[in-house]
């Protein structure tokens, strides 16, 4: 299909002159020759899927973005324009994805004339101004200075002691009597005489009383709650993922094409929602996931992981 065939698609109000997806789809493999086999085979999508898509049947394809990629799968397998078929089918279905709008604000426009006398003007205010301010500081500093030099010394200041150089009297020795040096020394105030062995005996022995050990005042703190990193990653072809916290919190929603990846923490049980599961891997603080198990016939799947990586069909407690 060249492009001359949806130079009409830029009047979206007349789907008359619109054609079909799917019908363009059958219409295409009936001229290829193909069945519905070898659009299996080239698709790798299930013959009830292709029925559903020949027949247009959107309700039966579940969401758009699932509906959007069973179309382009068809287009490629068929040598047909992918983004042309699947206007086409957003068209019919009426989910035409809404196209984000820019707050743009207006630029200013700078007039001419008077406009720039008054920005000289402004500018050369300033300038004054801060001319002025800082002569202000400096004559201030320099009288600030000026007065801490010239500043007489503070009343009743001790003045520093100078070393005498005087030479210091000395008292005469006296003689100490011979029959003085017999007699019993004296006893020095200070030293307390040792205590005999009987006195330390007589002493009694002090109570020795076991310390009571003190009971935890208060429990341990409660564990923070784990939030393991996950990473996922898209090979080999596009692919949607939708992931969820417990709290129904989307973490992860978008059609992702081949060689993204995306990398988020929260709260597991995380709630994961796949289309074209086959080209996406998952892993969990490091460790890859495994869920080959929870991949359906129609290349979805629907699992839940914990924080340990574990894959369950339902949440476990």
């Amino acid at each position: 299909m060249s492009e001359q065939d949806y130079e009409y698609l830029d009047a979206p109000e007349d789907l008359s002159q619109i054609p079909v997806p799917g019908k363009l789809v059958r219409q295409t493999r009936e001229q290829r020759g193909l069945s519905i086999e070898d659009m299996s085979a080239r698709t790798r999508l299930t013959d009830n899927v292709l029925h559903m898509v020949e027949r247009d049947d959107y309700l039966g394809m579940g969401e758009p973005v699932y509906a959007r990629g069973y179309y382009r799968k068809c287009a490629e397998a068929l040598g047909l324009n992918g983004d042309l078929l699947v206007e086409a089918y957003e068209r019919h279905s009426g989910t035409m994805s809404p196209v984000p709008t820019i707050d743009q604000r207006p630029s200013i426009a700078y007039r001419e004339g008077p406009g720039r006398v008054a920005l000289a003007v402004a500018i050369g205010l300033i300038l004054v101004v801060f001319a002025i301010s800082a002569l202000w500081l400096w004559d201030k500093d320099g009288a600030a200075e000026a007065a801490a030099q010239t500043a007489p010394s503070p009343v009743g200041a001790i003045p520093t002691p100078q070393p005498s150089t005087a030479p210091v009297e000395r008292p005469a020795r006296t003689e100490v009597d011979a029959s003085s040096r017999n007699e019993a020394p004296m006893q020095s105030p200070l030293v307390t005489p040792a205590p005999t062995l009987a006195a330390v005996t007589a002493q009694p022995t002090p109570e020795v009383r076991p310390t009571a050990t003190p009971q935890a005042s208060a429990a341990a703190p409660a564990a923070a709650p784990v939030r393991p990193e996950v990473r996922v990653e898209v090979q080999g072809g596009e692919a949607w993922l939708d992931v969820r916290d417990p709290s129904g919190n989307k973490l992860l929603y978008k059609l992702l094409q081949p060689g993204s990846v995306r990398e988020f923490t929260g709260q597991p049980p995380f709630k994961l929602s796949l289309g074209r599961a086959d080209n996406v891997r998952i892993w969990v603080q490091g460790q890859p996931v495994e869920f080959k198990a929870q991949i359906e016939s129609d290349l979805r799947a629907f699992f839940y992981i914990d924080a340990q990586g574990r894959v369950s069909d339902e949440v476990t407690p």
